[in-house]
């Protein structure tokens, strides 16, 4: 299966019962982007229609209403209407965009609690084995880290990847309609950075991962310090232990130190190429409206709208590093989830207890290290047994 659709289907699995949320939050952006581009129009029939005199572009039953009012005079004089206009839009926008973020909350909560109990399930039945590879400050790590950094993209870069795509679809039909060169100057800049993205995705995504790794050392180092804090103390190890963790802080840092260098790079590139976009449209579009090409209103709509298109063709940038930090953090967390559980066989989950028990030639090792050689005795039901040794002898491991 294909590395994506693995990750896509990872996702889809703990979205089981809950996608109406996601569904009514997209529906609900849907139509506060609608409202949205909904204002500017507002501005430049008041504009070119109310306060100047070019004839209305209105539909026809909105033509109707506002000649039954008594057309452009009656506007002129109550330019409270207009105003009321934009206040009842940007209400509109306002409560889609609420119940936008409301379901988008609901969905992400169901959704991490949904995979935080798998994960926690799952890592209870991982045989003793895997326990013993995998050390406990990076589970710890992957199940809380690397699940904030999903629970992250979930309820902030999911919605907005589609609605980016349904933003710049509305908003190049729109512009195109009023005018088709201003329109293609601000379409030349979405390629230029969908290709930078492109290129600092994968960089983004390798840094992320190797602080991610760095992360879960720390996390080591402190969990394996304070759970034996006592030998620590007892052996005098408290300069070994400091420079131990010195050592691994120092290489956090710097891990996310080169991922910031990045980031900082791929953002100040983004500034240049988003300022050149508005600047081309200002340009051009003040040398149209002086020459009549478009109007005055037309020209404020355009640039308004050039306004809304150029920090959602920028974000697609954040949300591909999101989304790269998102699929090594989803990987790591695979990891755990694909290893396989240790079979919960009955005469193991309930063994009887009213019977002796017998050890016959036990040797038993962990990986290369010997603990049990040929090891046999009898405890007699009902009887006491007791196991005295020497740290590492083996009696955890006989019990």
């Amino acid at each position: 299966m294909n590395q994506n659709q693995s990750k896509l289907k990872t996702l889809l699995r703990f979205s089981t019962g809950i996608k109406r949320y996601f569904l009514f939050a997209v529906c609900a952006s849907a139509f506060s982007i609608v409202f949205q581009f909904l204002m500017p129009q507002i501005f430049r029939i008041t504009v070119d229609s109310v306060i100047s005199d070019k004839p209305f572009a209105l539909p026809e039953f909105l033509s109707s209403w506002l000649q039954s009012l008594g057309g452009r005079d009656y506007l002129r004089s109550h330019l409270v209407i207009c105003a009321g206009a934009v206040v009842a839009v940007s209400l509109a926008s306002g409560l889609c965009n609420f119940l936008s973020r409301s379901n988008i909350a609901r969905f992400t909560e169901r959704f991490v609690r949904s995979l935080r109990d798998t994960l926690y399930t799952h890592v209870q039945h991982l045989p003793f084995r895997w326990h013993i590879q995998n050390q406990t400050g990076d589970i710890i790590q992957r199940c809380t880290s690397d699940v904030d950094v999903i629970r992250n993209f979930v309820s902030s870069q999911l919605i907005e990847v589609i609605r980016t795509v349904f933003l710049i679809s509305v908003a190049l039909v729109l512009m195109f309609s009023m005018n088709v060169t201003l329109s293609l100057i601000a379409l030349v800049f979405i390629p230029i950075v969908m290709l930078y993205s492109g290129f600092f995705y994968r960089r983004i995504s390798r840094r992320f991962k190797k602080a991610d790794e760095e992360e879960g050392e720390l996390t080591v180092a402190v969990q394996e310090n304070l759970t034996g804090v006592r030998v620590v103390r007892a052996f005098a190890r408290e300069k070994h232990e400091m420079d131990r963790f010195d050592a691994r802080n120092e290489s956090f840092a710097r891990s996310w130190i080169d991922l910031g260098a990045t980031l900082g790079a791929y953002w100040g590139l983004g500034d240049v190429v988003t300022g050149l976009q508005v600047m081309s449209i200002i340009v051009v579009g003040s040398i149209f409206a002086v020459r009549g090409t478009i109007t005055l209103g037309e020209f404020l709509v355009f640039v308004s709208y050039n306004q809304t298109l150029a920090w959602p063709v920028r974000s697609l940038g954040r949300t591909l590093s999101e989304m790269s930090k998102m699929g090594v953090s989803l990987d790591r967390l695979k990891e755990i989830l694909d290893a396989p559980a240790e079979a919960d066989e009955s005469a193991l989950a309930h063994p009887p207890l009213d019977q002796d028990i017998r050890f016959d030639n036990v040797t038993f090792s962990y990986d290369s290290q010997p603990v049990l050689k040929n090891l046999s005795f009898a405890v007699e039901k009902g009887t006491t047994f007791g196991i005295l040794g020497s740290t590492g002898a083996g009696k955890s491991t006989i019990t």
